[in-house]
């Protein structure tokens, strides 16, 4: 979360833990959310992210809206999925990271 493409800078990092859940499944339990500005043209920035997810053994995923998507087992059956979003200011791109807390990864079972 802490590596940005050359020439950008991470502005913001949040964490938020929620216990939400949308039709008996869990909806982004914990997310950690990054603003990423500076970064360059969306298939540039698209290609940084994932060459960082393949060398840390993240799979990326096709998903038209998003500049890139990938996912990750966390060993307990779960999911780690990884969204980098464009907004709507040139260079400036949201990187999400969304995971089950420790503490709710049976339900992934």
């Amino acid at each position: 979360m802490t590596q940005t493409p050359p020439g950008a800078a991470l502005v913001t990092v949040t964490e938020t833990v929620s216990c939400g859940w949308v039709d008996s499944k869990p909806l982004r339990l914990g997310m950690l959310e990054g603003k990423v500005t500076g970064a360059g043209a969306a298939d540039e920035v698209a290609r940084f992210y994932a060459d960082l997810a393949r060398s840390s053994g993240w799979q990326g995923f096709d998903q038209d809206v998003n500049v890139y998507n990938a996912s990750k087992p966390d060993g307990t059956d779960c999911t780690w999925n990884l969204y980098v979003l464009s907004s709507v200011a040139e260079g400036t791109y949201q990187v999400q990271i969304t995971y089950t807390p420790r503490d709710l990864r049976p339900t992934c079972l």
